[in-house]
């Protein structure tokens, strides 16, 4: 057969190349092409290579399209179905809706026309159709494909899609609704505490803290609620201070017998020149601690007082208990501070023999009054003055086995005994700078010379720096404090500039001196007049913040 004239092959013989395309023999419907054929730069012929359109292709193209496919020709008799990608029963009623869509269908397909929507009912299912030329538009004898795509599954994607958005939305509100509840429980629980906070202030107790940090109108109302509950509790405990007092108040039958029978004196007081040697047995500050049992406690006590009462009375001294481990020894006369420094060195001797612990000593002198009252059976001796409260200063300072001297009595005592008499010591806690018995006086005064420099002498500067338990900069205290600087010290304690990590602020810090409070009845009272210092509100005052305690040393906020 001559194909000079086909329309798939002409092509290719006018420009002798490739050519590709649909092409029909009969009312069979081929995928084909055409290529030239050479030998030796000669144009041999050409190889025409076909693949029949048929179900099994139209499965192939549905699978790649995710659509059904079908392939129709125009015939006289109406569109004719040669290939389709559905099964024998669908693709029968297929031929039966084209037949059926004769008229409406076969003036566009005989005109190679395309037809966008056309609705057919296969399957028990909505399809909609789209008819397109094979070839080029107007090309009507090549067929036509016919893409067709089920209504039902489109509006079930659709249906899935808004499902899906309900069930978005459902879930949206849910989690609103719960959030809402949660925000609205968050902004009436400091309410909740406070109502709380209320019912048990009435019934006396105020530790109730409610704590809101936030800047609006509940906040400011927590923050005025944890002030008064604050205030109220100052006032009970100012309360409870007061009623604590006057429960060790004298009964008013005490009081009429004490009056009745008062202190007669002994001998008329008087005015004179004193010398004080100060004393204190530090060792007997461990009352309430191991490892002494207060039996031990108690003989250590009365071999002390022994021991004293024999100093005092080789040395024409006048012996006064100053209560718990302090003992103070009086000289009269123009040699007096010569007599003191010579009882202090019999003092170390005698404590080094009878193995009794090296005690702290401080020398002062001045103008004192001295009266006597009688007390019964006995005459209770005292003396008054400010070396009383230079000794006091002193002894805190002392370190074991160290004199400590006042200026006065130390330029006084320097014209008795020379130059090399006396040395300069830094105080053990407040590192101030004192005069100080020096070995060669001990040595003078009759102290075996090794001994004096083992227990008397003048400590190192780096000694009394670790005695006095100092703060480095940036060390945390307590987990809260991180020193800054040492802003001061004193007698009694070490001032700090700190910065309080809790509170986000710099405070002071003082530090008391280990040794300063004598037993727990004194902390005790400190922290009630700590509470009283509360109430104080002035520019001039220091406020108190906060009372605490960290490896054994107190310490006041402020």
């Amino acid at each position: 057969s001559s194909l000079a004239e086909d329309a798939l092959v002409a092509p290719a013989l006018r420009d002798a190349a490739p050519f590709s395309g649909y092409w029909r023999q009969g009312d069979r419907l081929f995928q084909a092409a055409v290529i030239p054929l050479a030998q030796d730069q000669d144009l041999a012929g050409f190889l025409l290579v076909a693949l029949a359109v048929n179900d099994e292709l139209s499965r192939s193209v549905a699978q790649v399209s995710s659509a059904q496919i079908a392939f129709v020709l125009p015939l006289d008799n109406g569109p004719a179905l040669i290939a389709s990608s559905f099964d024998a029963t669908v693709a029968s009623e297929l031929k039966k809706a084209l037949a059926e869509h004769r008229i409406e269908l076969q003036p566009a397909l005989q005109a190679g026309k395309t037809l966008d929507h056309v609705p057919l009912r296969l399957a028990a299912q909505d399809w909609i159709a789209r008819f397109a030329p094979t070839a080029a538009p107007g090309e009507s004898k090549l067929g036509t494909v016919v893409v067709l795509s089920s209504s039902d599954q489109i509006v079930g994607s659709y249906s899935a899609i808004l499902n899906w958005v309900i069930l978005a939305g459902l879930a949206s509100i849910g989690v609103a609704l719960l959030l809402s509840f949660l925000l609205a429980r968050r902004i009436l629980h400091p309410i909740d505490t406070m109502a709380q906070a209320a019912e048990l202030a009435a019934a006396g107790d105020y530790r109730t803290h409610v704590g809101s940090g936030g800047s609006d109108a509940l906040g400011r109302l927590a923050r005025a609620f944890d002030t008064l509950l604050s205030d109220l509790r100052e006032k009970s405990d100012i309360e409870g201070y007061v009623g604590h007092l006057a429960r060790f108040l004298p009964e008013p039958a005490v009081e009429h017998a004490t009056a009745s029978q008062p202190s007669v004196a002994a001998e008329a007081p008087r005015r004179e020149p004193q010398a004080l040697l100060g004393i204190e047995f530090r060792h007997l500050l461990n009352a309430a601690e191991p490892p002494y049992s207060p039996e031990q406690m108690a003989a250590q006590f009365a071999q002390v007082s022994s021991l004293l009462d024999k100093i005092a009375a080789a040395h024409g001294a006048e012996l006064h208990g100053a209560g718990g481990a302090r003992w103070q020894l009086g000289f009269t006369g123009t040699r007096r501070l010569d007599a003191a420094a010579s009882a202090w060195t019999a003092m170390l001797r005698d404590c080094a023999q009878a193995h009794v612990s090296t005690p702290s000593g401080a020398l002062a002198e001045g103008d004192l009054v001295r009266t006597a009252m009688a007390n019964g059976s006995s005459t209770d001796v005292h003396v008054f003055g400010s070396a009383n409260a230079q000794l006091d200063r002193l002894l805190c300072d002392a370190a074991a086995g160290q004199l400590l001297l006042t200026r006065a009595a130390g330029d006084a005592l320097k014209a008795e005994l020379g130059s090399d008499g006396l040395g300069v010591a830094e105080g053990a806690f407040s590192g101030k700078r004192y005069y100080a018995l020096s070995a060669n006086a001990l040595a003078h005064l009759g102290m075996n010379a090794t001994k004096a420099a083992s227990s008397a002498s003048v400590p190192v500067p780096s000694k009394a720096k670790r005695d006095r338990g100092d703060l480095a900069q940036g060390t945390l205290l307590g987990g809260r404090y991180r020193i800054i600087s040492e802003l001061g010290a004193g007698g009694m304690g070490v001032v700090y500039k700190a910065h309080d990590l809790e509170l986000d602020d710099v405070v002071a810090l003082k530090m008391l001196r280990p040794g300063v409070l004598l037993d727990a009845e004194q902390l005790d009272r400190l922290k009630s007049e700590i509470k009283l210092a509360r109430k104080i509100t002035h520019p001039n005052v220091l406020r108190t913040f906060d009372f605490g305690e960290v490896d054994a040393r107190p310490f006041i906020s402020m």
